[in-house]
């Protein structure tokens, strides 16, 4: 992994047994998420966390939970003294008021951000057998996830991968690719609009000629919101190209003009 998606000093506190296994949050929108999801500029990250595109994997509470290997608490397990569960009476008697609390934390009750972290573990490994959904935040970025898969894992997963609509699993508040338009000779960028950062990025766009096996590069310093357009200096028929703000990846395809294959 590139970049830590929680705090090294929050991770640094977490005991050695719990850093051993497979972590699963009960909620989306943890107050985790909140301090790391998103493109954000160098200098506007929070706790030295930072995860510039998640993809969210959902998994079958009832089959994860009855597992003899599965553990779970009560609230944040960075946190000294969080205990660990394992019992049905112990789950039932979980606060899950707090941890699925929802809105403005009132008087910032510190409580309330302890049991939104609450969390189911796994030990050391966990299969994708109860695995129900793969929710990316945005079409572009769903683009970008099945390019980079190899073929036959794309294919296997294809049809659990979905972009969020109704379930509100992320924030959404800082900057990402919501959709692309690939052309021969231009490419469309559609920002989120109405992001927190919208920089100044570093914005990189490095484009492969897949024909003639020539990349091509691009970069400015700039603030990226809304509908931002590239002409490219030539038309391409086939080409791949690849999207960073800062250097992290913003997006990533390839495009295939089909008007000019010869059959």
């Amino acid at each position: 992994m590139v970049v830590d998606n929680a705090s090294p000093q929050i991770v640094a506190a977490t005991h050695e047994y719990v850093k051993g296994c497979v972590r699963l949050y009960f909620r989306p929108k943890t107050p985790t998420e909140y301090r790391s999801e998103g493109m954000r500029p160098k200098g506007q990250r929070e706790l030295g966390a930072h995860c510039p595109m998640p993809v969210f994997f959902l998994f079958n509470s009832d089959q994860l939970l009855t597992r003899e290997d599965c553990r779970f608490s009560n609230g944040n397990l960075a946190a000294f003294g969080t205990p660990l569960f394992s019992t049905a009476a112990e789950l039932a008697a979980l606060d899950f008021k707090r941890i699925y609390h929802v809105g403005q934390i009132p008087n910032q009750d510190r409580t309330i951000i302890h049991r939104r972290n609450a969390e189911a573990i796994i030990e050391k490994e966990l299969d994708l057998s109860s695995l129900e959904y793969i929710f990316c935040r945005s079409p572009a970025e769903k683009e970008t996830l099945r390019h980079l898969l190899p073929a036959a894992i794309s294919s296997r997963w294809n049809k659990k991968i979905l972009v969020e609509s109704k379930s509100d699993l992320f924030h959404r508040k800082w900057t990402f690719v919501e959709t692309v338009e690939l052309s021969s000779s231009q490419l469309t960028l559609h920002f989120s609009p109405d992001t927190w950062t919208p920089g100044p990025f570093d914005l990189e766009i490095q484009t492969l000629d897949l024909i003639a096996s020539r990349p091509y590069h691009h970069k400015e310093r700039t603030t990226v919101s809304g509908i931002r357009r590239f002409r490219f200096a030539r038309e391409f028929n086939h080409f791949e190209v690849k999207v960073e703000l800062d250097g992290d990846l913003a997006y990533q395809n390839q495009y295939r003009n089909d008007d000019d294959i010869p059959f």
